[in-house]
């Protein structure tokens, strides 16, 4: 308990350090400091963050990249508001309130404890077991679409990354943006190495789907292990096989 104390400590003082990190602290949300070393050295001119709950990593990108322009995905209507407000007068932003999915309609989305580990699956024993504090309390309808329905090709300009934090929801989410897949430089996933969420694709599946989408797996960051050592997940890093 005092070592997680002592990180949301070393957090907050982290994001006070940062001027565009403050403001959003009198909603609650902090910035995405796991993301932000890696970033550093990167350029981006599009960032599409889906599962883009609150703004965690959008805070990172706006920090990092302040030109880009950012086009968000969050499908629960609580996180939704909460970001629509923090970037309420920043124009590069857009934020939509739906999953990105392969078909449009309406669907459930099982709710944690934890909101940003709300899935449109199940939530699993493990998921629980490994990240206590996130197990299921209810459901929400939620609407999806494709990602093209939201996003043109004309508004993927320049150095693109795509980023997910879907909760065991990637594969169905990467085949959504299968249209538009190809013009983006990097995409950064959360994948996993056990079920957490159930039927879910597992890293494996992932890295075979990209590799035929014509990416190739360059790195992990973030990565997250469970009591015994063994590695649950990680934000994968895939980049644009060169041509």
């Amino acid at each position: 308990m005092i070592k997680v104390q002592f990180k949301k400590l070393l957090k907050l003082i982290n994001c006070l350090r940062v001027k565009e990190w403050r403001a959003p602290l009198r909603f609650g949300v902090a910035a995405a400091l796991e993301h932000d070393f890696f970033f550093r050295n990167h350029n981006f001119n599009t960032v599409v963050d889906i599962g883009a709950n609150t703004g965690q990593f959008s805070l990172v990108m706006k920090k990092n990249f302040p030109e880009a322009n950012i086009f968000a995905f969050e499908p629960l209507k609580e996180p939704f508001f909460t970001y629509s407000k923090i970037f309420d007068n920043d124009t590069r932003v857009n934020v939509f309130n739906s999953a990105i999915a392969q078909e449009a309609g309406v669907t459930k989305m099982h709710i944690s404890k934890s909101l940003d580990s709300s899935s449109l699956l199940e939530l699993t024993e493990l998921q629980n077991e490994v990240f206590p504090g996130t197990s299921a309390i209810g459901t929400q309808n939620v609407t999806m679409g494709r990602l093209a329905s939201f996003v043109s090709k004309e508004q993927i300009k320049g150095v693109s990354l795509l980023k997910l934090d879907v909760q065991g929801f990637e594969l169905e989410v990467l085949s959504g943006c299968e249209e538009l897949l190809h013009m983006f430089d990097m995409v950064y996933c959360e994948c996993s190495f056990f079920e957490l969420y159930a039927g879910q694709s597992l890293a494996p599946q992932i890295i075979e789907f990209m590799s035929v989408k014509g990416f190739v797996l360059q790195g992990f960051n973030n990565v997250k292990y469970d009591k015994n050592g063994s590695t649950v997940q990680a934000d994968f890093i895939f980049c644009k096989a060169e041509q």
